[in-house]
């Protein structure tokens, strides 16, 4: 019987090395075609990892490689299903097994799959808790890369001092790892992952003087492990930029901004051109940002062109069926419905604001908590219009409805929501004054002005200052 288990494990390793020869020869044709790049170039790569996962279905490694290639073209179904093929090889480790529960809870969450993605997370971390100390690195980076997910769903449902708990977490183990001397290969990558997510909390939080050292560590970190022919490492360090530079315009230092997007832009442009699949999300991120910074200069032709571009990109997104490429849609449709705004091409903003608005309400009859923020900036825009307009009926409808989203929102997360709110309130008062009810109209004035006393520097499309002047109320 020893004799006949020997053969068997002779036998097994046989195939296993014959597989894995068969394989690394299609993983350098995979290699070639990945270095061309093109559209038809990734389309062949696709076609090939199926194939080589269908064939060696109980190979790990293959299943493994053809799972995270769909998740990084955004191709979420494919990848899902290839990730719970995946955990269903009855012949994977512990470790394996925590990888593919984490990995599978984050692609569900790219597609908009959320409580299934925090069952998984959580499957991964009761995993990873039954995993003696001392624990491996492979168990250690898949344990703060948990951690980061976990952060991020909860972020998204609004959890916001939990989330920070988690990427904390995330990132003190990250560090610790660093400080033991660790180099797994995926540590840079998931430290630079903690940073980005924590940086994005502290952004929707207005914490930007937070925000602006870890954006600096991120560049710091991405330029010290940047090569020139590997794209994850020069995709990182675009992202970084691309932070950086929303930060300072965040904190209204629009040239060092300015400077900063426009180098994020010149390394985002290659990787885009050699995967228009993989990496148009990000292309479309930085022509958004370089967009904001030409309307708050009043260059409106440039970012008219800056956003026809972006939102050309988003609606192609739209075909991975995500609630993040809705999402991003609908912004940019904002953002075009304000340029319009601003230029006094009322009709052509309400075009846009309404169809943003039309996207944002679906996605909030799936998930409330996630996108009321978007849906309630879109219907103060919306009332801002019908206030040009002089619909007031119409305005009046909407307006009560804008101002208990913002009053709640501004409740839950501060002075992040501060401008926001603000706005709804000038509104607000901007309709009192229409309706002769001058004294509460003021009264709304004096405490827009006590909250924040620069808002209208620092929002100039708002018309309620000069609703008062022509009223006499205010010199």
């Amino acid at each position: 019987m020893k004799t006949a288990i020997s053969a068997l494990e002779q036998k097994q390793r046989e195939i296993e090395a014959q597989e894995a020869r068969l394989y690394d020869m299609v993983r350098n044709q995979i290699n070639l075609l990945g270095m061309a790049g093109g559209r038809e170039n990734f389309d062949r790569i696709a076609r090939l990892h199926e194939q080589s996962a269908r064939q060696l279905c109980n190979n790990p490694r293959v299943v493994q490689e053809c799972a995270v290639f769909f998740y990084n073209q955004r191709e979420f179904d494919k990848a899902i299903d290839w990730f719970v093929t995946y955990l269903n090889i009855h012949t994977i480790s512990l470790s394996q097994r925590i990888y593919g529960a984490k990995t599978l809870a984050d692609t569900q969450y790219k597609k908009g799959l959320v409580d299934e993605a925090l069952a998984n997370n959580q499957l991964a971390l009761d995993l990873l808790a039954n995993v003696p100390d001392p624990k491996g690195e492979e168990e250690l980076i898949v344990e703060a890369g948990a951690l980061c997910t976990r952060g991020v769903i909860l972020h998204h449902k609004g959890q916001l001092e939990e989330s920070e708990s988690y990427y904390l977490r995330a990132l003190a183990l990250a560090d610790s790892m660093l400080q033991m001397g660790m180099e797994h290969k995926d540590l840079p990558r998931s430290r630079f992952s903690v940073l980005t997510n924590l940086v994005s909390l502290y952004i929707s939080q207005g914490r930007f003087a937070e925000a602006l050292p870890k954006t600096r560590i991120m560049e710091s970190d991405c330029l010290r492990n940047l090569r020139p022919t590997d794209d994850q490492s020069q995709m990182d360090y675009a992202y970084s930029l691309g932070q950086k530079g929303l930060v300072f315009m965040q904190m209204g230092q629009l040239d060092s901004a300015a400077v900063v997007q426009e180098a994020a832009l010149e390394h985002w442009r290659p990787l885009y051109k050699k995967n228009p699949q993989g990496y148009a999300i990000y292309y479309a991120n930085v022509l958004n940002n370089l967009f904001i910074l030409h309307f708050y200069t009043q260059e409106y032709d440039k970012a008219e062109q800056l956003q026809q571009e972006a939102i050309q990109l988003r609606q192609d997104q739209l075909s991975d069926g995500t609630d993040e490429s809705k999402l991003l849609y609908a912004q940019q449709l904002n953002n075009m419905g304000f340029l319009n705004y601003t230029r006094g091409q009322w009709d052509k903003a309400l075009t846009d604001f309404l169809q943003a608005q039309a996207i944002q309400e679906e996605l909030c009859q799936r998930q409330y908590e996630a996108y009321i923020q978007e849906l309630n900036r879109t219907r103060i825009n919306i009332v801002q219009v019908y206030l040009c307009q002089k619909r007031y009926a119409e305005c009046e409808a909407l307006d009560g409805q804008c101002l208990s989203e913002a009053e709640a929102l501004y409740a839950k997360y501060g002075e992040g929501y501060l401008p926001t709110y603000l706005y709804a309130q000038c509104n607000h008062g901007e309709l009192l004054l229409a309706q002769g009810k001058t004294e509460q109209a003021l009264e709304i004035w004096r405490r827009v002005n006590q909250l924040m006393p620069n808002y209208v520097e620092q929002n100039p499309g708002t018309t309620f200052p000069a609703a008062l002047k022509e009223k006499g109320v205010i010199k």
